[in-house]
């Protein structure tokens, strides 16, 4: 029997919230610090906070996942073959926090949309451990759908011309 590849990974996301000035102004600036692969110790709990100095402070999640979908597959292989493959953490306001990691992906087309729904995307280098676990899942799961024709009606009559000259 096939070894099956898991759906999903456990991952630890690391956000970074630090106060910075404009002017009179003090506003929260967040960045997405780090990605931890399948992290040894998981809390299931409020973030790990360390403080940083000079208002600045690390916000870890250990309870993310990354979970593979078949109607993705493709979005991934483009990822994975792209000049830099990337993964995305979506962010939103929670509930105890401005912002806390909703969801995390390796599909572009889904980060594009959450973007474009006015949802935080960050994104970051695809970790070394994900990229062959996520090429062997397409491999294993990715089968092209049927080739779409794009021709005209006029590109269609004129190689229909040449068959009939041809023949």
């Amino acid at each position: 029997m096939a070894e099956q590849t898991p759906l999903a990974r456990r991952l630890a996301i690391t956000l970074r919230r630090e106060t910075r000035q404009r002017g009179p102004w003090h506003f929260p600036h967040w960045s997405l610090r780090a990605v931890r692969v399948d992290p040894d110790e998981c809390t299931d709990a409020a973030p790990l906070v360390a403080d940083a100095g000079d208002g600045v402070q690390d916000y870890s999640w250990d309870d993310q996942w990354l979970r593979l979908r078949p109607d993705a597959a493709e979005s991934y292989w483009y990822n994975l073959t792209s000049s830099q493959p990337s993964l995305f953490v979506v962010c939103r306001p929670g509930e105890s926090l401005e912002l806390e990691p909703f969801l995390v992906t390796a599909d572009g087309g889904e980060a594009g949309t959450m973007m474009e729904m006015d949802e935080t995307v960050f994104s970051i280098a695809l970790p070394e451990e994900l990229g062959p676990w996520i090429e062997h899942w397409v491999l294993t799961h990715y089968r092209p759908g049927p080739r779409k024709e794009y021709k005209s009606k006029r590109v269609k009559a004129r190689a229909n011309q040449y068959e009939s000259r041809h023949r």
